[in-house]
């Protein structure tokens, strides 16, 4: 495990252990723990309403939070769930790769990043979190697959 990779985590732990003792014990990643790099997403509902699921594996998680179907857009929230890392996030639908920007610090379930893409219900929709791993070098720490409909 890179000494970056280490630091962020700790970093994590740290910024939820001022915020929420108990919680931050609970919820501290390990040192070993890898995020998977999954084929097919899952749907959870936390905090989420039922027609926009939230999708979460590994260490990314996704979530629709608008469709406007008379545009044919999507806005499509994309975070890192278990821990902070340096890097981008990026959403691809149908092949199209959207990158949240340069590269920076992501907060575990924080803000993430919200992309606004066409509404594209026939495509995948993959959002990966890549770390930072060198002079243009980055490795995927975690995907999530999912499609979108106009209904949610």
């Amino acid at each position: 495990m890179s000494i970056l990779r280490r630091f962020m985590i700790a970093a994590s732990a740290a910024i939820a252990l001022a915020a929420a003792p108990s919680a931050a014990l609970a919820a501290a990643p390990s040192a070993t723990a890898r995020p998977a790099v999954i084929n097919a997403g899952t749907s959870q509902t936390a905090n989420a309403p039922a027609a926009f699921p939230k999708h979460c594996k590994g260490d990314v998680c996704a979530h629709v939070t608008s469709i406007n179907a008379s545009a044919n857009t999507v806005h499509v929230r994309v975070w890192p769930q278990n821990y902070g890392f340096f890097g981008h996030l990026e959403l691809t639908v149908c092949g199209v790769n959207h990158n949240s920007g340069k590269d920076r610090g992501w907060t575990a379930g924080g803000r993430g990043h919200t992309f606004k893409v066409e509404l594209r219900p026939s495509c995948k929709y993959i959002a990966t979190a890549w770390q930072k791993a060198g002079h243009l070098k980055w490795t995927n720490i975690g995907q999530v697959i999912f499609h979108v409909h106009a209904s949610g």
